[in-house]
């Protein structure tokens, strides 16, 4: 019981702000979701804006689910989840 109290909790709470973060972040891959979608006919913006440009949003939400997965492998080991 306590387990699934805590993945609920834990996990719900996580997807809900990786997804609060990306969803602010999500301008970062406009052209790419656009050009998917068939809006653009192609990519507009250079290939090494999108790889090799810092996005401090991009930063955040990847410490995030580092510390997300950490913590997971935590809860693996100790309480053989």
């Amino acid at each position: 019981r306590g387990i699934l109290a805590r993945h609920v909790g834990v996990d719900a709470f996580s997807c809900f702000v990786v997804a609060i973060l990306g969803w602010k972040a999500s301008y970062i891959n406009q052209d790419m979701i656009d050009a998917a979608l068939g809006r653009k006919p192609s990519l507009t913006v250079a290939f090494e804006n999108r790889v090799f440009k810092y996005y401090p949003e991009a930063v955040r939400i990847s410490l995030f689910f580092f510390a997300y997965q950490v913590k997971n492998t935590y809860d693996t080991i100790v309480w053989n989840d």
